[in-house]
């Protein structure tokens, strides 16, 4: 593991971030931006390394209509592993 990885790992971990939600680039300080940038080289460079890093998880995705956003980040969360759930503003759940 490279040390830039194991930074942003440090930085990153499900303990440090827990029990915020990320709503807003805003939230985030310098430091954790620096290890997201990494973190995410590090998983272009060699993404079989995370096929499962996010199982068994799940994002709600509210945007206010379906787009190429919605689909990016669909993938994005199955290639790792979890599940996206996409709610619209004509979405009703019982």
């Amino acid at each position: 593991m490279k040390k830039q990885h194991r930074r942003a790992t440090r930085l990153l971990s499900p303990r440090r971030l827990l029990p915020a939600d990320l709503c807003s680039i805003a939230d985030l300080s310098q430091p954790e931006i620096a290890a997201i940038m990494e973190l995410a080289h590090a998983m272009k460079a060699s993404p079989s390394d995370y096929r499962f890093a996010l199982d068994a998880r799940q994002m709600v995705m509210f945007f206010e209509k379906a787009s190429a956003h919605t689909v990016d980040f669909e993938a994005g969360m199955n290639t790792l592993g979890g599940s996206a759930i996409f709610v619209d503003r004509h979405s009703r759940r019982s």
